[in-house]
Order: C-alpha cells, then sequence, then structure tokens
C-alpha cells in the first residue's frame, strides 16, 4: 500500500497564527481528518488547505 506525504494548513482563530503540518496517508482526506482530530478544527483552529507535497514534480510517497 502506498501513502503520501500531505501538508495540512490551520489557522488560530482569534491570533491568526498560520501552522502548516506534514502527514503521510493514503488520501488527502485522510491527512486532513488526522489533523482534524489532533487539532480540533472548528474549535481554536480552523482547516485553511491540504495538499501533496511534491519533490522533482511527483507527490512524495512511500510503501508501507
Amino acid at each position: 500500500m502506498k501513502q503520501y506525504l500531505y501538508r495540512v494548513g490551520i489557522e488560530h482563530r482569534k491570533t491568526k497564527e498560520r501552522t502548516h503540518l506534514q502527514v503521510w496517508a493514503s488520501n488527502v482526506d485522510e491527512a486532513t481528518n488526522k489533523l482534524g482530530n489532533l487539532f480540533g478544527c472548528g474549535d481554536e483552529y480552523s482547516w485553511i488547505g491540504s495538499g501533496p507535497v511534491y519533490e522533482d514534480n511527483e507527490a512524495v510517497a512511500r510503501e508501507i
């Protein structure tokens, strides 16, 4: 099974501080949900975007 490296962005609702974290997942929805559950998006933080990480015009992947 392949996993891809995704970059997920969140923003603190009060301070507007933005943070981008990278997570391994099978698809973008899984990556977003992993960090959404961790940071409680919808409460203190809001989600600002998710997308794959690219190196040499290819998505970064690994076999698990």
